[in-house]
């Protein structure tokens, strides 16, 4: 298997005992692979490979990705190598995946043999992250790009600096970060472009926190778990910034729940704070919470004032009482129109078919709870539909709409269709169950 390129192993597909380390009859065996460009190793905790094989991989294959969670095994000798020889032969395109494990310190210094890797993701396993350990890997990796954290505990980080080359941070589920932190992550790594953080909070150790000024660079940001007070400054000052793509969820307006959550912006003084959102004036792409009716204007304002606006997702979450009459229509340049009901819909979808209508280029894509297949047939039956469409997509399935409506019955069994118990949370299967769009 010379021309090989994309290999991935787990412990049991090699027959070797944990303690042997990965003998050199394995090693040859990779080392064979001359076309290898990506190898993945799966074990468990224990697992262990040694240091000198880590490097003869590395060094020895034209790898791309290199990714494993086995812990690196030094022996007495490994400190008194010189590596500067073999530190040439690897390709500085190199992505490395690895795992945290206890002599991380020691390795860390011995990696200069990677010095100019570009690409890392480490996953901690929450052990606690240092500030000198943090400083080890700042000072080994100093050419980096691309940092993927996962599940870290810091601890008694002083600052937290990025390698100042860095281009996208991604972190995730990690604990102990603050919102100075953050604030020091998004104002002073100059060359950032993407930073994404899921599933770690920042803590907050006043009640009103200072302004956060974004790094004018930055692209594509995506937070979670913030408070009020960090989010208003996110929004502020950002009207000469980059930003494309926001998305910000807000922890403490609603409860929230695993299997659905509400995307922001979600803010209590929603005037003031639609004002900031309409500051992006590059954004692309938008998540937005909406209440109706009483929230139609703040979704006009978005349709015509955020002129690079293209993909726009909406959660739509109706109020009680008698429905009003639906405003009219608006055109707009929006490309794809998502509209996701977090509550079981009374309304009617009239008004998206318009918006639909009204505007040639749009795909429309709707998340509608249909327990019954006569809510289905009533869809159809919508005063707006639009009548010119030859077909719908239901569940994934291209159906022609006359066909569907001259004879519903037999052309509802043509194709699968789960109706949904609410009863049971089965929001997954609402996820774009009805979709329109004159491209098909």
């Amino acid at each position: 298997m010379p021309n090989l390129q994309d290999l991935e192993l787990a412990v049991d597909d090699f027959k070797i005992d944990s303690n042997s380390c990965k003998d050199e009859n394995v090693i040859d065996q990779f080392l064979r692979l001359v076309k290898l460009k990506r190898l993945t190793f799966h074990g468990g905790r224990d697992e262990k490979i040694k240091y000198k094989h880590f490097k003869t991989l590395v060094s020895q294959l034209p790898l791309e990705d290199l990714e494993f969670n086995y812990s690196i095994l030094l022996e007495s000798d490994d400190e008194d190598d010189d590596d500067d020889a073999v530190g040439n032969n690897v390709s500085s395109s190199l992505s490395l995946s690895v795992c945290y494990f206890e002599n991380f310190v020691k390795v860390c210094g011995l990696l200069k043999i990677i010095e100019n890797l570009r690409f890392l993701t480490i996953d901690f396993r929450y052990e606690h992250l240092t500030n000198q350990l943090w400083m080890e890997l700042l000072q080994t990796f100093k050419q980096l790009t691309y940092l993927k954290i996962s599940k870290a505990v810091f601890n008694e980080i002083s600052k937290f600096v990025l390698p100042s080359n860095l281009t996208t941070f991604y972190i995730e589920y990690s604990k102990g970060l603050t919102h100075q932190n953050l604030k020091e992550v998004l104002e002073n790594t100059p060359q950032l472009i993407e930073f994404i953080s899921m599933g770690t909070y920042y803590q907050s150790k006043q009640e009103r926190e200072s302004t956060i000024q974004i790094s004018p660079l930055i692209e594509y940001l995506h937070v979670e778990n913030l408070d009020n007070c960090p989010f208003q400054a996110l929004s502020e000052h950002t009207g000469h910034s980059a930003l494309k793509n926001v998305t910000l969820y807000v922890t403490n307006q609603f409860n929230l729940t695993s299997r659905l959550r509400f995307r922001g912006p979600n803010l209590p003084t929603y005037d003031m704070a639609l004002n900031n959102l309409l500051q992006f004036q590059k954004l692309q792409t938008l998540t937005i919470k909406l209440r109706l009716p009483s929230q139609w204007s703040n979704l006009f304002a978005v349709l015509q004032k955020l002129p690079l606006l293209q993909q726009l997702t909406i959660r739509l979450q109706e109020q009680g009482g008698e429905i009003p009459t639906l405003p009219a229509a608006i055109t707009t340049d929006v490309r794809e129109l998502n509209i996701y009901y977090i509550t079981r819909a009374e309304w009617s979808p009239d008004f998206w078919y318009d918006m639909f209508s009204n505007n040639p280029q749009m795909k429309l894509q709707m998340s509608i709870y249909l327990h019954e297949k006569d809510m289905l047939q009533r869809l159809l039956e919508m005063k707006n539909f639009p009548q010119y469409l030859r077909t719908i997509e239901i569940a994934g399935f291209t159906v022609d709409c006359a066909e569907l409506r001259n004879n519903f019955e037999e052309t509802l069994k043509t194709f699968k269709y789960d109706f949904i118990d609410m009863e049971f949370g089965d929001f997954e299967k609402l996820i774009y169950n009805i979709v329109l769009s004159r491209r098909k």
